[in-house]
Protein backbone atom coordinates (compact mmCIF):
# COMPACT_ATOMS: atom_id res chain seq x y z
CA UNK A 1 0.00 0.00 0.00
CA UNK A 2 1.04 3.33 -0.53
CA UNK A 3 -0.49 6.51 1.00
CA UNK A 4 -1.57 8.78 -1.17
CA UNK A 5 -3.33 11.54 1.45
CA UNK A 6 -0.67 14.28 1.48
CA UNK A 7 -0.91 14.84 -2.09
CA UNK A 8 -1.60 18.18 -2.37
CA UNK A 9 -3.38 17.88 -6.00
CA UNK A 10 -6.09 14.97 -4.91
CA UNK A 11 -7.52 17.89 -3.11
CA UNK A 12 -9.11 15.69 -0.10
CA UNK A 13 -11.61 17.61 1.90
CA UNK A 14 -10.39 18.46 5.62
CA UNK A 15 -11.02 15.74 8.12
CA UNK A 16 -11.23 13.39 4.87
CA UNK A 17 -10.84 9.70 6.55
CA UNK A 18 -11.71 7.21 3.60
CA UNK A 19 -9.11 5.22 1.95
CA UNK A 20 -6.33 7.02 0.22
CA UNK A 21 -4.08 4.48 -1.20
CA UNK A 22 -2.97 2.46 -3.55
CA UNK A 23 -1.10 -1.04 -4.52
CA UNK A 24 0.80 -0.99 -7.22
CA UNK A 25 1.84 -4.18 -8.27
CA UNK A 26 4.50 -6.13 -9.98
CA UNK A 27 4.94 -9.30 -12.24
CA UNK A 28 6.54 -12.76 -12.48
CA UNK A 29 6.67 -16.01 -12.76
CA UNK A 30 6.58 -18.61 -10.18
CA UNK A 31 9.59 -20.40 -11.46
CA UNK A 32 11.56 -17.27 -11.11
CA UNK A 33 10.37 -16.03 -7.72
CA UNK A 34 10.84 -19.64 -6.27
CA UNK A 35 14.51 -19.89 -7.62
CA UNK A 36 15.70 -16.52 -7.02
CA UNK A 37 16.82 -14.92 -3.80
CA UNK A 38 14.70 -12.88 -1.42
CA UNK A 39 16.34 -9.89 -3.02
CA UNK A 40 14.94 -10.57 -6.41
CA UNK A 41 11.30 -10.17 -4.85
CA UNK A 42 12.35 -6.56 -3.01
CA UNK A 43 13.62 -5.44 -6.07
CA UNK A 44 10.24 -6.31 -7.84
CA UNK A 45 8.47 -4.11 -4.97
CA UNK A 46 10.60 -1.47 -4.79
CA UNK A 47 10.31 -0.71 -8.64
CA UNK A 48 6.39 -1.15 -8.15
CA UNK A 49 6.07 1.52 -5.69
CA UNK A 50 8.75 3.94 -7.53
CA UNK A 51 6.40 3.86 -10.43
CA UNK A 52 3.33 5.28 -8.36
CA UNK A 53 3.57 9.20 -9.89
CA UNK A 54 1.34 11.78 -10.14
CA UNK A 55 0.24 10.57 -13.44
CA UNK A 56 0.26 6.54 -12.15
CA UNK A 57 -1.58 8.26 -9.16
CA UNK A 58 -4.38 10.06 -11.42
CA UNK A 59 -4.86 7.25 -13.95
CA UNK A 60 -5.61 5.20 -11.28
CA UNK A 61 -8.35 7.24 -9.39
CA UNK A 62 -9.70 7.64 -13.21
CA UNK A 63 -9.97 4.20 -13.97
CA UNK A 64 -11.94 3.05 -10.88
CA UNK A 65 -14.03 6.18 -11.96
CA UNK A 66 -14.91 4.94 -14.63
CA UNK A 67 -14.76 0.93 -14.74
CA UNK A 68 -15.69 0.40 -11.33
CA UNK A 69 -12.82 -1.07 -8.48
CA UNK A 70 -11.24 -4.05 -10.01
CA UNK A 71 -12.32 -7.67 -8.68
CA UNK A 72 -8.81 -10.31 -7.71
CA UNK A 73 -10.42 -12.99 -5.89
CA UNK A 74 -10.55 -14.86 -9.54
CA UNK A 75 -7.07 -14.34 -9.82
CA UNK A 76 -4.34 -16.50 -7.45
CA UNK A 77 -2.61 -13.38 -5.91
CA UNK A 78 -0.26 -13.02 -2.60
CA UNK A 79 -0.68 -9.41 -1.92
CA UNK A 80 2.09 -7.67 0.47
CA UNK A 81 1.06 -4.49 1.71
CA UNK A 82 2.93 -2.03 3.39
CA UNK A 83 0.59 -0.64 6.10
CA UNK A 84 3.45 0.93 8.39
CA UNK A 85 3.56 4.30 6.99
CA UNK A 86 -0.26 5.07 6.39
CA UNK A 87 -0.97 6.62 9.66
CA UNK A 88 -3.29 4.61 11.17
CA UNK A 89 -1.82 5.23 14.18
CA UNK A 90 -2.05 9.14 13.62
CA UNK A 91 -5.90 9.04 13.72
CA UNK A 92 -8.39 9.79 16.27
CA UNK A 93 -11.69 10.27 16.39
CA UNK A 94 -11.66 11.64 19.86
CA UNK A 95 -11.33 8.53 21.86
CA UNK A 96 -7.42 8.45 21.73
CA UNK A 97 -4.63 6.78 19.91
CA UNK A 98 -5.77 3.51 18.25
CA UNK A 99 -4.51 0.35 19.52
CA UNK A 100 -4.13 -1.59 16.17
CA UNK A 101 -4.93 -0.17 12.55
CA UNK A 102 -5.00 -2.64 9.87
CA UNK A 103 -6.52 -5.72 8.24
CA UNK A 104 -10.10 -7.51 10.17
CA UNK A 105 -7.87 -10.60 10.08
CA UNK A 106 -4.63 -9.12 12.04
CA UNK A 107 -2.50 -9.23 9.69
CA UNK A 108 -1.73 -12.38 7.48
CA UNK A 109 -4.11 -14.96 5.70
CA UNK A 110 -2.88 -17.42 2.95
CA UNK A 111 -3.16 -14.50 0.36
CA UNK A 112 -2.12 -11.46 1.81
CA UNK A 113 0.50 -9.87 4.38
CA UNK A 114 -0.19 -6.43 6.04
CA UNK A 115 2.69 -5.19 7.63
CA UNK A 116 1.77 -2.71 10.62
CA UNK A 117 3.27 -0.55 13.07
CA UNK A 118 3.93 -2.28 16.60
CA UNK A 119 5.27 -0.54 19.72
CA UNK A 120 7.02 -3.42 22.13
CA UNK A 121 6.78 -3.63 25.57
CA UNK A 122 10.16 -1.42 25.92
CA UNK A 123 8.61 1.37 23.90
CA UNK A 124 10.24 0.79 20.91
CA UNK A 125 8.42 0.98 17.45
CA UNK A 126 8.74 -1.92 15.02
CA UNK A 127 7.54 -3.04 12.10
CA UNK A 128 5.12 -6.39 12.26
CA UNK A 129 5.61 -8.65 8.98
CA UNK A 130 2.86 -11.24 9.58
CA UNK A 131 3.55 -14.07 7.08
CA UNK A 132 1.21 -17.47 6.73
CA UNK A 133 2.46 -20.07 4.59
CA UNK A 134 2.51 -24.16 3.98
CA UNK A 135 5.16 -25.56 6.69
CA UNK A 136 7.82 -26.17 3.45
CA UNK A 137 7.21 -22.91 2.32
CA UNK A 138 8.17 -21.23 5.00
CA UNK A 139 10.93 -23.22 6.40
CA UNK A 140 12.16 -21.78 2.76
CA UNK A 141 11.20 -18.42 3.44
CA UNK A 142 13.19 -18.41 7.15
CA UNK A 143 16.17 -19.73 4.89
CA UNK A 144 15.98 -17.29 2.73
CA UNK A 145 15.32 -14.52 4.93
CA UNK A 146 18.38 -15.41 6.80
CA UNK A 147 20.63 -14.81 3.73
CA UNK A 148 19.29 -11.33 3.46
CA UNK A 149 19.96 -10.98 6.96
CA UNK A 150 23.29 -12.02 7.26
CA UNK A 151 24.68 -12.33 3.90
CA UNK A 152 25.16 -9.07 1.76
CA UNK A 153 22.85 -8.97 -1.01
CA UNK A 154 23.83 -9.06 -4.06
CA UNK A 155 22.24 -5.53 -5.13
CA UNK A 156 23.23 -1.82 -6.68
CA UNK A 157 22.00 -0.05 -2.98
CA UNK A 158 25.02 -2.42 -1.39
CA UNK A 159 22.59 -3.45 1.60
CA UNK A 160 24.42 -4.96 4.19
CA UNK A 161 22.67 -6.14 7.18
CA UNK A 162 22.90 -4.36 10.73
CA UNK A 163 20.78 -6.36 12.74
CA UNK A 164 22.48 -8.74 15.73
CA UNK A 165 21.81 -12.04 16.75
CA UNK A 166 19.58 -10.58 19.59
CA UNK A 167 17.02 -8.63 17.50
CA UNK A 168 16.45 -11.89 15.06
Amino acid sequence: MINIRGKKFLDLPTGYYGNAILCPATITNAKTLCESPLGYAIKLVKKARSQVTKDYIRSTIDYIATKGRPHLSHFWNFIVSDASRVGFEELDFGWGKPIYGGTMYGGATNDNSVYALFRNKNGEDLVVVPVCLPVAAMERFEKELKKVIWEPVEDSNKLYSKMTASKL
